[in-house]
């Protein structure tokens, strides 16, 4: 027979033992648990996803490639700016004959006569040293024209040259071409998460559990890779 005391003691024993955890209730999932399951990961405070490093990867490797098409096509259009400087220089010189012809002509038709303070003697000096100031100008442009032309190549391995580029650069677009589609999935895929209240939460219970302010991707690495490539695309195409 239990006595009123025995009865008391025993009641107060089972307020003292604590109960299980999540006894009688359920238990809060995991926030590790929740991200990883839809393929995020951590890296650094920000959760990513897996398309993140697979598209840095790939991009770092066509990047070089990238780097030197750019080099070549500076190189290139350096050539031809200066075939179109030596262009406009022939140009000039092909003026300068012209304007010392008509200056002969006019030396001529003013001959050495009369006094030396003549109107005609006067005009004639006038006439020779514009003439040898164009005579000079005229020997500065031929030397200016003969070392620049020295200097590019023939026209036919300039062509050469820029067909070999065009290759490369055809490649290129066609070997990252699928890159474009992976940007594509990731950003949607972010844009989904976002928006998906099991993610918002984990994040909200990372930051209260850690007091570190932990985010959704995408990581500012992958945006830079992406401007990267997008810029790369536009160049070259």
């Amino acid at each position: 027979m239990k006595t009123p005391a025995l009865r008391n003691l025993r009641v107060l024993l089972i307020l003292l033992v604590p109960c299980p955890v999540g006894f009688g209730q359920e238990e809060a999932p995991d926030p590790d648990g929740v991200l990883g399951a839809r393929g995020l990961s951590r890296s650094g405070k920000t959760y990513v996803l897996g398309g993140e490093d697979e598209f840095r990867k790939r991009w770092s490797a066509f990047r070089p490639s990238f780097e030197g098409l750019v080099a070549e096509y500076q190189a290139i259009m350096a050539t031809r700016r200066e075939r179109a400087r030596v262009s406009s220089l022939d140009d000039e010189l092909t003026r300068v004959n012209g304007e010392i012809d008509v200056l002969n002509a006019k030396i001529d038709a003013n001959p050495v006569a009369g006094a030396m303070n003549s109107r005609m003697f006067q005009r004639r000096r006038a006439l020779l040293q514009t003439r040898t100031q164009m005579v000079a100008r005229r020997g500065a442009l031929q030397a200016e024209i003969a070392q620049s032309r020295k200097r590019l190549p023939d026209r036919a391995r300039a062509q050469q040259r820029f067909q070999a580029f065009n290759s490369r650069r055809e490649r290129f677009l066609r070997e990252t071409g699928d890159l474009a589609p992976l940007v594509d999935r990731v950003s949607k895929r972010y844009a989904e998460l976002s928006k998906e209240a099991g993610v918002t939460e984990a994040l909200k219970s990372l930051r209260t559990s850690t007091k570190v302010h932990y985010n959704l991707g995408p990581s500012d690495a992958f945006k830079k890779a992406v401007r990267e490539f997008k810029e790369s695309r536009r160049v070259v195409e």
